[in-house]
């Protein structure tokens, strides 16, 4: 199973990662309806974590349900260009 197939699989919506994302996948999570953020600084995630009772993974292998947890609401805004 490929990563975007797993992470909807578990019910994600959206992804935090603190490196890029290539090309590809991001089209593929757009298709997957599930909304990526990436180069997200660590302490930047630490309060992710701590806002939704998410975990931070560093390994995709470690990913599952137990993972996850729940936002009110999630706002993507355009700042600049």
């Amino acid at each position: 199973m490929g990563m975007v197939e797993r992470l909807a699989s578990i019910g994600a919506e959206v992804l935090f990662c603190q490196k890029g994302i290539d090309d590809l996948v991001e089209h593929y999570l757009t298709k997957a309806q599930i909304l990526a953020v990436k180069r997200v600084l660590l302490n930047e995630m630490e309060m992710l974590a701590k806002a939704t009772g998410g975990k931070i993974m560093s390994d995709f292998d470690d990913l599952g349900r137990d993972s996850l947890d729940r936002a009110g609401k999630v706002v993507e805004y355009k700042v600049s260009g």
